[in-house]
């Protein structure tokens, strides 16, 4: 399960640092699609 923590800084790190869904997703150990949902949040 993905932490509210987590959630926070994978959309920190799309919206406030333009990092790609895939660079994401490697750096927190997620499949983009995880990552994609959080983002469309």
């Amino acid at each position: 399960m993905t932490s509210m923590d987590q959630i926070h800084r994978i959309r920190d790190l799309y919206y406030g640092q333009d990092k790609s869904l895939t660079e994401i997703a490697s750096m927190e150990n997620l499949d983009w699609r995880t990552v994609r949902k959080y983002v469309d949040m």
